[in-house]
């Protein structure tokens, strides 16, 4: 009704609306960018999104529990849907999940620009729903990855790229506030460059259009001892991307 009121907008945001389960933005049609916030749970009924005329969708809940009706304008998609609750949750009612991913994930085949959290990675990477596949990315020119280089992980990026032929475009977000770089013994940033070296090169391996590769990292690496030699072997051995190691901080809002 209020939506029906409000024939110019071009942005809109929900945020913890628990008993919004139909949302329908067809007649919306200068609506450009829309967002979802909120908490949601296995107990609630999922909500349906039809929004054929918006650009950028951001999603950020506590499950997946979205279904994605028409969004055939949909340029950028953000998502990062935490689980709280998978823990609590037995193996065969998590298995369920894997279909309506699935689905959700193949409503973004078409995107231009995708972003996912670490939160949504951390989930597809658990064995419960490691039976989720990922659609091929027909359009997909940039992506960005909110996730740590851990071996679990790094299987889960190289299936995105796998899925992503004409990607020009990868941004990592490595930073993690659970460790403790300084503290570190000369060994162990020895082993840790070593593993970043070789899991960024698995990664390109996987990519036939890429152009460049941003990793952001805490700024501490900048000054282990080996890190500058990392980068300049890297960047000898993939003349065809540029590769760039940033300390840029990223807010919130970006992830």
């Amino acid at each position: 009704m209020i939506l029906s009121g409000c024939p110019i907008l071009e942005f809109l945001k929900l945020d913890g609306c628990v008993d919004l389960h139909d949302l329908k933005l067809s007649n919306a049609l200068r609506l450009r960018t829309l967002q979802v916030f909120g908490p949601r749970s296995l107990s609630q009924s999922p909500m349906k999104i039809v929004a054929p005329h918006v650009r950028c969708l951001e999603l950020r809940n506590s499950l997946i529990l979205c279904t994605l009706g028409d969004i055939s304008s949909l340029a950028e998609a953000k998502l990062n849907i935490s689980a709280h609750a998978l823990p609590s949750i037995d193996p065969v009612s998590l298995g369920v999940m894997v279909v309506p991913m699935a689905e959700m994930l193949e409503k973004l085949h078409n995107v231009e620009n995708l972003t996912f959290g670490r939160d949504f990675l951390k989930n597809l990477s658990r064995p419960e729903l490691g039976g989720v596949p990922f659609p091929k990315f027909k359009r997909i020119k940039a992506l960005a990855l909110d996730t740590p280089l851990s071996a679990d992980m790094c299987v889960i990026i190289e299936k995105l790229l796998q899925q992503s032929p004409g990607l020009k475009t990868l941004t990592l977000h490595t930073r993690s506030h659970n460790t403790k770089p300084a503290l570190w013994k000369k060994s162990r940033w020895e082993a840790e460059l070593k593993h970043m070296a070789t899991s960024i090169e698995s990664l390109l391996k996987k990519t036939k259009a890429l152009e460049e590769m941003v990793v952001q990292l805490d700024d501490r690496y900048f000054k282990a001892i080996g890190f500058e030699e990392m980068a300049q072997t890297l960047s000898c051995n993939y003349k065809n991307v540029s590769i760039v190691f940033s300390t840029k901080p990223v807010t919130k809002e970006e992830w």
